[in-house]
């Protein structure tokens, strides 16, 4: 009954390590740089992409979501763009004319298409 005891101990450690060596790695300040740096790209990388499908409203384009394996859809889908608000998409679907509804967070690629 102890062996189920430890090993109980034992998971629950296992499975907060990440977090123990997170908490480690926030003393760093050379860590601390590094994940400002990867922020600050990040956001530059949204806001080029949030750019580039302003540019896109209209336009015929192929659009890569991580989103689209959840909904059973493939991961590139083309059609057009309807409108960008703030953090949503409104993309129109080119075989259907279905519209869906995307976070713009969650758009990994988008390319221009050539009619």
């Amino acid at each position: 009954m102890g062996w189920i005891f430890g090993i109980s101990i034992a998971i629950l450690i296992f499975s907060q390590l990440d977090d123990i060596i997170e908490l480690f790695k926030k003393a760093d300040p050379n860590y601390q740089k590094e994940k400002e740096q990867e922020s600050k790209e990040q956001m530059n990388l949204q806001s080029e992409l949030r750019q580039q499908l302003k540019e896109s409203v209209g336009c015929r384009c192929q659009i890569e979501n991580k989103q689209f394996d959840l909904m059973s859809k493939p991961r590139k889908i083309i059609g057009r763009i309807l409108a960008i608000e703030e953090d949503w998409l409104a993309f129109e679907i080119e075989k259907n004319k279905n519209i869906l509804i995307l976070k713009v967070i969650d758009i990994s690629n988008i390319s221009k298409l050539l009619s």
